[in-house]
C-alpha cells in the first residue's frame, strides 16, 4: 500500500533534523511549496469570509492580497487578523489595514523577536531595530550611517560584513 506523509515546515527545520540524523536526508525528501497566485488568494479570501457571513469590499481584498504576496504563512495570519477586526458583515480598507497591522506585529512577535533575542552584540541589535523603524529596502552604507550612533557606525563595516556571511549560512548573527 503507497503511502505519503507530508512533514510541513520551514526549510530550516528540514535542515537541522538532516544535521541531527543524515539518515533522515535519505528517507524524507524536501519539497518547496510555491507562493499562491493572486488569483488563488483572491478566491481563498472570498470564500474563507464568505463561509462566515461576511464580506470584502474590493479595495480591502486588494489590500490583502498586495500584503499577502502569495505566503500561506501569512494568508493565515492576515485572514484571521482581519477576521477579529472586523466589526460587522462588511469588510473594509479600513478594517483590511488594522488586520495586516496586526498581523505583522503578531509575526514580528513570533517569528523575528526569538532570532533578534540571540544577536550576541548590544550594538549590532541596534543597527538592526533602527533599520526596522526606517522603512527601506535597501540602502547604501552612507545613507545608513547617518541614522547611527557614533558607537554604531564604528561596528557597521564589520556587521555588514558577518550579516551577509550569517545570511548565506542561515545562522545567527553573534
Amino acid at each position: 500500500m503507497p503511502l505519503y506523509i507530508l512533514f510541513v515546515g520551514y526549510p530550516e527545520k528540514f535542515d537541522n533534523l538532516v544535521l541531527q540524523d543524515l539518515s533522515f536526508g535519505r528517507i524524507f525528501h524536501h519539497e518547496e511549496i510555491g507562493n499562491l497566485e493572486d488569483g488563488d488568494v483572491r478566491e481563498f479570501f472570498i470564500n474563507a469570509f464568505d463561509s462566515v457571513g461576511m464580506k470584502c469590499e474590493d479595495n480591502a481584498l486588494e489590500l490583502l492580497v498586495m500584503f499577502f504576496q502569495g505566503s500561506p504563512l501569512m494568508m493565515q495570519h492576515i485572514g484571521d487578523a482581519v477576521f477579529w477586526q472586523a466589526n460587522g458583515e462588511i469588510i473594509t480598507k479600513n478594517t483590511a489595514t488594522i488586520g495586516v497591522l496586526n498581523a505583522a506585529n503578531e509575526l514580528g512577535s513570533k517569528q523575528i523577536r526569538p532570532d533578534l533575542n540571540r544577536i550576541g552584540s548590544k550594538r549590532y541589535l541596534n543597527i538592526l531595530l533602527k533599520l526596522g523603524k526606517h522603512p527601506i529596502y535597501g540602502f547604501q552604507k552612507s545613507e545608513l550611517e547617518s541614522i547611527l550612533s557614533d558607537e554604531e557606525n564604528n561596528v557597521l563595516s564589520n556587521f555588514l560584513v558577518k550579516i551577509m556571511i550569517k545570511a548565506n549560512e542561515g545562522d545567527v548573527l553573534t
